[in-house]
């Protein structure tokens, strides 16, 4: 489906960078999210999950079912997408060799809908489903920003190595260099510091509304 929305207070979002709205709750539909982040060099694409009061919103004016949620909606320059045509569109948005994908839309339109729907009528007993909602989080965002610097060296950091290190392999083929390790900030915040040396610390494990002047 596409069609070109009218203008709406409903959509708190820059037009210039394309929306992908999808189920948060859908281990599926958040793993592609995230290679949608790992993908997109330039940085453009906005999320949001459908559960949200925003993503509701938009799926309420785009026509689609807010009890279920079968669909992601993409925005793409004020052209809204759904079904088999969001994911071509998102994937032709990341240049090639991704763009490629867009031989899909050689198939006919029903047999595109029908293929899409099978698989999505069926995401929670194929992949999974989880207790609360997923978007990209700050850390991510910030590592994404940083990491085709070369230049710099990135410390990720968290209280789990296993999981740091789990992490920075996600990141594949980057220009800085990115380096796991361990940091408890509950623990000796002017010890730990001085062994790893940054030149800039960014906090993004939050709740930021809890430091106090101190922290």
């Amino acid at each position: 489906m596409t069609d070109r929305p009218q203008s709406s207070p409903l959509e708190p979002f820059n037009k210039s960078h394309p929306l992908i709205v999808f189920d948060g709750v859908c281990v599926f539909c958040s793993g592609f999210v995230r290679i949608v982040v790992r993908l997109d060099r330039q940085r453009r694409f906005r999320f949001a999950t459908a559960q949200s009061p925003s993503g509701e919103a938009l799926f309420k004016k785009h026509g689609l079912r807010t009890d279920s949620y079968e669909t992601n909606l993409v925005l793409i320059d004020g052209v809204a997408f759904t079904r088999l045509d969001s994911f071509v569109a998102v994937m032709s948005e990341l240049g090639w060799p991704w763009r490629a994908i867009k031989a899909l839309l050689l198939l006919p339109r029903p047999l595109r809908d029908w293929l899409y729907d099978r698989i999505a009528k069926n995401r929670y007993a194929l992949f999974g489903r989880k207790d609360s909602c997923e978007v990209p989080s700050a850390e991510m965002r910030i590592i994404q920003l940083l990491e085709n610097e070369a230049r710099l060296t990135v410390i990720v950091a968290g209280r789990s190595l296993a999981k740091a290190e789990a992490w920075c392999r996600t990141r594949g083929d980057v220009a800085a260099r990115l380096v796991p390790t361990v940091f408890d900030r509950d623990g000796d915040l002017a010890a730990q510091l001085t062994s790893l040396r940054p030149d800039t610390l960014v906090d993004a494990s939050g709740p930021f509304q809890a430091y106090g002047e101190g922290r």
